[in-house]
């Protein structure tokens, strides 16, 4: 993507230039982002996590995972800003399709099911001065536990 924005021979000119690169510690540092992950064997009710997300934390710039509901198909999860994606991990078959399939497929498709609702919730959140909010954020998630 050329802009045109931004010169590269007027920031290497710049008096600050050189002083930039060799700079210690990090902007993750120098901007207070700090991170935390949530992790749980139990599944979250799907209605209760909706409300958790239409009462998003303020200070989660990022946040991305796996989550797993007690009433529904597994979700990856990912959100940046406003956005907010769930999307199956698995398509799920309806019964009367799953019956179709031969036998060994069927076993098959309920042995990955199995496998993916066996894996934890997991979700990393990203934000400025997040460790400040990090434990009322892990009781809203607790409260969304089926």
């Amino acid at each position: 993507m050329s802009t045109g924005l931004y010169n590269y021979q007027e920031g290497l000119a710049h008096p600050d230039w050189e002083a930039e690169w060799h700079k210690q510690g990090s902007e993750a540092e120098e901007y207070g982002f700090q991170s935390f992950v949530y992790r749980s064997d139990r599944g979250f009710d799907s209605q209760a996590f909706e409300r958790f997300l239409h009462n998003w934390p303020k200070g989660v710039i990022r946040a991305k995972g796996w989550v797993k509901f007690v009433d529904q198909a597994p979700v990856a999860f990912s959100q940046a800003g406003k956005q907010i994606v769930l999307e199956p991990r698995i398509e799920l078959l309806h019964e009367h399709e799953l019956r179709a399939l031969p036998q060994e497929e069927q076993a098959h498709c309920l042995a990955i099911l199995e496998a993916i609702q066996q894996e934890p919730t997991e979700m990393v959140f990203i934000g400025q001065g997040l460790l400040r909010q990090q434990r009322e954020i892990i009781q809203q998630l607790e409260a969304c536990l089926g």
